[in-house]
């Protein structure tokens, strides 16, 4: 465990501006997951469901890793039952594809309007998910304004977070 979280935070010291292999952003979303699993034991599963003509997809570094963080820490942290991470990429039409899933706790109708609509403020503001927000705004700085994450939940049914880029 300590291994991998060594290795976790050395790759988050080591992020530069450019691109890496989609297939590096899952090797750091496993570590994520195997030292979250080690903390949750078995209240915390997870299936990365990677279609192997995306592994060598370019993406920007760590823009998959906060939305599976996402939905560890909001997701099931509060549920005492635990749950289950779901990781999926494809390529469709032409580009990635990713989303990211989770049967926790869910979000109010109330409160994902108000995520939904913080993704795009420029200012910070506190209480506004940050990590989100980041990787929305990131997303869109590298592949256009038309493109950034979608998010749908259900309460005590789950999130589901997604993002096609080209």
């Amino acid at each position: 465990m300590i291994k991998l979280l060594g290795k976790l935070m050395r790759n988050s010291i080591e992020v530069g501006s450019g691109k890496i292999k989609l297939e590096s952003e899952i090797e750091v979303i496993e570590w994520y997951l195997e030292i979250q699993k080690f903390r949750y034991d078995e209240r915390l599963n997870y299936y990365l469901d990677i279609d192997p003509d995306t592994r060598d997809f370019l993406i920007p570094p760590l823009i998959i890793q906060p939305l599976v963080e996402n939905s560890v820490i909001h997701g099931l942290e509060g549920n005492r039952s635990g749950g289950t991470i779901h990781v999926k990429t494809q390529l469709v039409e032409g580009g990635l594809y990713v989303e990211v899933s989770d049967n926790g706790i869910g979000i109010t109708k109330q409160k994902l309007d108000a995520i939904i609509a913080s993704l795009s403020e420029k200012e910070e503001k506190s209480g506004v998910r940050i990590g989100l927000r980041n990787v929305h705004q990131r997303i869109q700085l590298t592949y256009g304004a038309r493109t950034g994450l979608s998010i749908q939940s259900i309460p005590n049914v789950g999130t589901n977070i997604s993002f096609h880029i080209k």
